[in-house]
């Protein structure tokens, strides 16, 4: 099987390496690094699940599904985040004075984030449909439903080939429809995607720049902080070009 290369600028440290610094600016540092983590697990899989190709149900749906499910874990995590850094404005004891300097200059975006319109959608999503599981909530769609909401049932003798419409369009579809329903701006579904993926894409910039300033003031206490080129090599079904359409959505069988 061919190979292809991926390319790093590596840095080869241990906790040691961090003893200057105090165990609460640590911490920070490694919450912002696992937060860092999965955002980019989860652009590089979001990059892969967009396709240019109309297909007839049940393949929409699986792919449209696996999108959306994504896209709505992102976003609940995204929530977390936001809330995570919010958290710091108390400044906890410990956090030294450059560390909490660095985390000051972006309590105004988050701010700003949380009182704009994207938020609110983003919470919605998230405490309705990516990360809780809610009777209630089930029960308040049932009653806004219509006749003839989408029910159908794709069955295969794969699990993970299985498909039942029924609740993407229950607690996911009919969500934004009653969201839509209350604000006369989504009254065009395609303009509340926007708004929530804009947001969501602003968090992860917000994120990316303060993870990069972070990451600095953590390297300039470092005895040793050189960089060295390095290259791996990894089979080629392990690099996708980007923007490509290649995650998979069906298991042979």
């Amino acid at each position: 099987m061919s190979q292809a290369i991926v390319h790093f600028h590596e840095l080869k440290v241990d906790r040691s390496a961090l003893s200057a610094l105090s165990n609460e600016d640590v911490a920070i540092y490694g919450m912002l690094s696992h937060i860092s983590n999965e955002l980019n697990v989860f652009s590089n899989l979001l990059s892969t699940t967009h396709s240019s190709v109309e297909y007839s149900n049940p393949v929409s749906f699986a792919k449209i599904l696996q999108h959306n499910v994504l896209l709505r874990t992102l976003s609940a995590n995204l929530y977390e985040a936001l809330d995570f850094l919010d958290d710091l404005r108390t400044k906890p004891k410990g956090v030294s004075e450059e560390l909490d300097g660095i985390l000051s200059r972006y309590y105004s975006r988050t701010s700003k984030l949380k009182k704009s319109i994207g938020y609110s959608i983003n919470r919605n999503i998230r405490n309705e449909v990516a990360s809780h599981y809610n009777y209630s909530d089930a029960k308040r769609n049932v009653r806004a439903a219509q006749d003839d909401l989408d029910a159908s049932v794709y069955l295969s003798s794969k699990d993970g080939n299985t498909y039942f419409v029924f609740g993407e369009q229950l607690m996911f579809v009919q969500r934004l429809i009653r969201f839509s329903e209350a604000n006369a701006k989504y009254k065009d579904a395609d303009t509340l995607a926007e708004d929530w993926l804009g947001w969501s894409l602003k968090v992860v910039k917000l994120f990316k720049d303060l993870n990069a300033e972070v990451f600095g003031f953590v390297t300039d206490k470092l005895e040793n902080h050189e960089f060295r080129k390095t290259h791996y090599f990894v089979e080629q079904n392990m690099m996708i070009k980007n923007g490509a359409e290649l995650l998979p959505l069906f298991v042979e069988g």
